[in-house]
């Protein structure tokens, strides 16, 4: 392909970030998601179309700009509206100073499942809350983002304190 393009594949790699494993024949050191940049970064940047990227599996957010980054096929969610999302996704950074990002995507899906099966008032205010900074989302997926959004701190918590117990407790194998 870079014989192609008429550029080295290095060139190409970081000219195109989500297919630079592929290029590089590399293994990534962490997982990964395909997602696009932040809507805002690009526009900040001159660039007027999405820009798909590879970003850390425990990457949720863009932090400068309180944007929700989805799936490569679904829409940004604006949370500027929610801080305790935002403040969730500093904790997940934090907490990956003890664990590794798989035991982290674990005892996430886990505490998202449990948080789901028991929403609490402050998760209905948070869907209120984004449904209202988001209108022009229709149903299906967006719907899903956004109940994914307000689910966040609280699965988050849930998780914490799972991923601490397993910590202490080593026998224990999920």
């Amino acid at each position: 392909m870079s014989d192609l393009a008429g550029v080295t594949q290095n060139a190409l790699a970081h000219a195109i970030p989500a297919f630079a494993t592929a290029l590089l024949r590399e293994q990534p050191t962490r997982p990964t998601r395909l997602t696009m940049a932040c809507r805002r970064c690009t526009i900040i940047r001159g660039i007027g179309q999405p820009v798909p990227v590879r970003l850390p599996a425990t990457g949720h957010i863009c932090v400068q700009h309180g944007i929700l980054l989805s799936g490569a096929d679904r829409p940004q969610l604006d949370i500027n509206n929610c801080p305790e999302i935002m403040a969730a996704q500093d904790r997940t950074r934090r907490l990956l100073r003890r664990l590794t990002p798989q035991q982290l995507i674990f005892a996430e899906v886990t505490a998202i499942r449990q948080v789901r099966a028991n929403p609490t008032p402050a998760w209905h205010r948070r869907l209120q809350l984004l449904h209202t900074a988001n209108p022009c989302l229709g149903g299906g997926t967006a719907t899903e983002d956004l109940v994914h959004a307000a689910t966040y701190p609280d699965a988050l918590d849930a998780r914490n304190l799972w991923a601490i117990s397993r910590r202490r407790h080593p026998s224990k194998i999920y």
